[in-house]
Formats: C-alpha cells, sequence, structure tokens
C-alpha cells in the first residue's frame, strides 16, 4: 500500500488522525507478472458447484426420521428472500404433522 497509512498508525499524529474515518485514496502496485500467475490460477480454478439432492432416498439415508420432504421449482440460498410465500408455505408444511 502506498500514499496511505492505516489511522494513528504514527504516535505523532495523536488522536486527532485515530478519529479520521474519511475514505481516502490509495494506490497499489502489483507486478504484471503476478496480476498474470492470478488470472491463470483463477481461470484454471475448479470451483464448486451448487449441491443437489437427486431424490428423496439420500436424505432419508442420512435422516432416518425425516418427517417431511419436497423439492421446489423456485428459490435458492436465500430462499426466504426469493420466494418469501413459498419458503412461508413449506415451513408450515414441514411443521403440520408436529402440530
Amino acid at each position: 500500500m502506498t500514499e496511505t497509512t492505516a489511522a494513528g498508525a504514527h504516535p505523532a499524529e495523536g488522536a486527532a488522525a485515530a478519529e479520521d474515518t474519511s475514505i481516502r485514496p490509495f494506490r497499489v502496485s502489483i507486478p504484471e507478472v503476478d496480476l498474470v500467475d492470478l488470472r491463470r490460477r483463477n481461470t484454471a480454478a475448479r470451483w464448486p458447484t451448487k449441491e443437489l439432492v437427486p431424490d428423496q432416498s439420500q436424505v432419508e439415508n442420512v435422516y432416518p426420521n425425516l418427517i417431511y420432504f419436497n423439492k421446489v421449482d423456485k428459490g435458492g440460498h436465500f430462499a426466504a428472500w426469493e420466494e418469501p410465500e413459498l419458503f412461508s408455505s413449506e415451513l408450515r408444511a414441514a411443521f403440520r404433522s408436529l402440530r
């Protein structure tokens, strides 16, 4: 990092520097050879795929006392935000037998 320091890094700056929360521009110098290597490694990386459960039997093997299972066509990791109505109805259905 150049042209900037962390607040309070220089004791001579005192309390005023520690209270300074402004955002200041800074420059970073990264050699092109390192950027090329980083791009190569990112391109070659095998990123994990979305975890899928092909059928109910795989879930039942792990959770033998499973009381509710359903696949839905919508939603994802943040289902409560993405599909709140569907999430609510699935939650109710999951606990219906426990009433």
